[in-house]
């Protein structure tokens, strides 16, 4: 099974041995590579969806692995025997939609079990809610899909706490990764705080909190971008 670079950015990051859960596993590319490169001998592949749920079950019959997936009808964990599942994967959906995912089930807050989250959005809400939560973010990693520049995490819980604004947005660990799709990253990142902080300071009705929010953001980031040599 060949995966996107933004799928394979998180199956590196699975610990082999163990079994996974990809949830909202649409066609189930990931569970297939999973077990096709000996990654996880069993993994459960799960869509609140039944269409996305069959064309899973096609490619994992095309692979000859069909006995080694678990296939799952269910929103979000909540079908999935999370207590025996060691690698918990949410791949390619909203930060929002991870969140509430991870809030509606106790089991994910467990030292042992390994969190791999790639969000498509509400990335710095998402790590702020890690935070708040307890979670650690052990390492992130990014990847290329066309235009798109996508952050895989792999989080934890346990000995973590609250992050600072900038962190939530740009973490200092990922800059200091060495990847070379940081500087673009970056970019982007620092480019989309700009845009909101402009709209909300030409707004009449701007909330003047969630300003100055974004306006300790924006501060950080650009700090950030001259002791990293990120200048252009």
């Amino acid at each position: 099974m060949k995966l996107s670079s933004r799928l394979l950015s998180c199956a590196a990051m699975v610990r082999p041995g163990g079994v996974a859960a990809d949830v909202g596993t649409d066609h189930g590319y990931l569970a297939v590579y999973l077990v096709e490169q000996g990654i996880c001998p069993v993994v459960f592949a799960s869509d609140i969806r039944e269409g996305p749920l069959s064309a899973a079950r096609r490619s994992a019959a095309k692979a000859g692995i069909t006995e080694q997936i678990r296939f799952c009808l269910s929103d979000g964990l909540r079908e999935l025997p999370v207590s025996e599942i060691g690698t918990v994967i949410c791949a390619g959906m909203g930060g929002e939609n991870i969140i509430h995912i991870l809030e509606s089930e106790p089991d994910v807050f467990d030292p042992g079990k390994q969190l791999i989250l790639q969000p498509q959005s509400k990335t710095a809400e998402l790590r702020r809610w890690l935070g708040e939560n307890g979670f650690t973010v052990r390492q992130e990693r990014l990847s290329q899909d066309g235009k798109f520049i996508y952050t895989a995490m792999e989080a934890e819980y346990g000995n973590g706490g609250p992050i600072s604004p900038v962190e939530q947005y740009m973490p200092e660990a990922l800059l200091r990764s060495g990847d070379p799709l940081v500087p673009a990253y970056f970019s982007r990142v620092k480019q989309g705080v700009r845009l909101t902080v402009e709209g909300l300071r030409q707004a009449k009705t701007a909330d003047p909190e969630q300003l100055r929010f974004f306006e300790e953001v924006l501060a950080g980031l650009t700090k950030m971008e001259a002791n990293y040599g990120l200048c252009k």
